[in-house]
Formats: C-alpha cells, sequence, structure tokens
C-alpha cells in the first residue's frame, strides 16, 4: 500500500505541475515588422550603348535646299524609376548636351512620346519639341511614383531630328559626336 500512496503522490503532483504550465501557456504571440520604400529616383536609356546618326541630305538638283536627312540608328527609349514621400513635388526629366558642341547653323531638336504603357503609376508628360543645348532643357515634367517598364518598347520614345538655323554657317567639314546626358531631378 505504501508503494500505491508514494505512485499517488507523484501522480498528483505531476498533475498539479501540468496544470500550472498550461494555467500560463500563451495562446497567442506577436512579431515585429518592419519595411521601408527608398527614395528612388532613376533614369536610363535603352538600349545600352546605342546611337543615332543625323546628317544633312542635300537635293538632287541645284538651287534645292540642303535638309536633314532621316535619323539612322534605330529607336531609343527613355526609362525611369521614381518614388516619392508623401506631400513632394513630382520630378522631371531634362536633357542637355555635356560634351562636344553643335555645329554652327544646326539647331538638335528632341521630342519625346508619351508614356508606352506598360509600366505603373503616375508617367510624366512630354514637353513637345526642345532645342537641346548645354543648358538643361525639361522634356518630361509631372513625374510622380511610377516605373516605365525597362528596355526598348518601355517608356517614352525619344526622336531627334536637325534644323538648319543659318546657311551661311554650314560647314561641310564641321562634323561631331555629342554626349547627351537625361537627369531625373525633383521640382
Amino acid at each position: 500500500m505504501d508503494l500505491y500512496n508514494h505512485y499517488l503522490k507523484i501522480s498528483a503532483v505531476l498533475v498539479l505541475m501540468a496544470m500550472h504550465f498550461s494555467t500560463y501557456a500563451q495562446s497567442d504571440g506577436q512579431a515585429d515588422v518592419s519595411f521601408s520604400v527608398p527614395e528612388v529616383a532613376l533614369v536610363d536609356i535603352e538600349p545600352s550603348g546605342f546611337g543615332i546618326e543625323l546628317s544633312l541630305a542635300a537635293k538632287s538638283g541645284g538651287g534645292l535646299p540642303i535638309e536633314p536627312a532621316v535619323p539612322s540608328g534605330g529607336k531609343i527609349w527613355l526609362n525611369y524609376t521614381s518614388s516619392l514621400a508623401t506631400g513632394s513635388n513630382t520630378r522631371s526629366v531634362s536633357v542637355q548636351v555635356i560634351n562636344g558642341k553643335v555645329p554652327s547653323g544646326i539647331i538638335l531638336l528632341l521630342q519625346a512620346s508619351a508614356d508606352a504603357g506598360n509600366g505603373r503609376g503616375n508617367t510624366g508628360i512630354p514637353a513637345g519639341r526642345v532645342h537641346v543645348s548645354t543648358s538643361p532643357q525639361v522634356i518630361i515634367s509631372g513625374i510622380g511614383r511610377c516605373y516605365t517598364g525597362n528596355g526598348p518598347g518601355y517608356g517614352h520614345q525619344l526622336s531627334y531630328s536637325l534644323m538648319i538655323s543659318d546657311y551661311a554657317e554650314l560647314d561641310f567639314d564641321e562634323s561631331t559626336t555629342l554626349q547627351i546626358a537625361y537627369t531625373i531631378t525633383d521640382n
């Protein structure tokens, strides 16, 4: 009987201990989850390493004006990504010549198309045809929180053209290569 009482006491202690632990068992939990959205202002030209060749062409008969030829080299696209803080102004993309000089008597023009519609968010509005020079010229304005997509066929197609401003200044021996920069900035 003594052994029976001993087992009974041990069993009672174990039951009380189990009840004690179950009373304090955790019925729910919590975890902190944090995230951050970085400020992003990125611009890209696609396809990378690509160039456009612009030239002037003579007509077939004497007395006719020299005119800009159709640009060769294919299509180039402006892609961008933008994240803004609440209450922030929009952004814009500007263009400017950073290396080289447009030949005398010629004006370099650039026009951006409307966004191709492959991205999401508040993409910008093209400014129309702008005169590209060493001073920044806005080509896209009103850029909000958005992305255009990446690669050819995404974002805004860029179309370069030439205009003769002064025939007296044209020099057939004045050919050059220009470096053009595209910059996204806060308004």
